[in-house]
C-alpha cells in the first residue's frame, strides 16, 4: 500500500515538473520572439491570432486529437494485468 502512494507522489511531482517546464518554455519563446523581431520567428500571440481562422482551427483540432490518441490513449492500461 505504501509503494502505491510513493508511485502516486512521484507521478504527481513529475507532472508538476512537466507543466512548469512547458510554461517556462512558452514564456521564454514569447520573450525571445518579442525581443528579437528581426529573427523571423512568430510570437505566440500571432500564432493564436491565426487560430481564429476556421480552417486553421480545424487543422489544430485534428492535430490535437491525433497527438492525444497516439500519446495518451494508446498507452492506457485499462485492464490491469493485460
Amino acid at each position: 500500500m505504501i509503494r502505491t502512494r510513493e508511485v502516486a507522489m512521484g507521478a504527481r511531482t513529475a507532472s508538476l515538473l512537466g507543466w512548469a517546464v512547458a510554461f517556462g518554455l512558452v514564456f521564454v519563446w514569447q520573450g525571445f520572439t518579442l525581443a528579437r523581431r528581426d529573427a523571423g520567428w512568430l510570437p505566440l500571440t500571432e500564432i493564436v491570432e491565426a487560430v481564429r481562422l476556421p480552417v486553421v482551427r480545424w487543422v489544430a483540432f485534428a492535430l490535437w486529437l491525433w497527438v492525444g490518441w497516439h500519446v495518451f490513449v494508446r498507452t492506457w492500461e485499462i485492464l490491469p494485468g493485460k
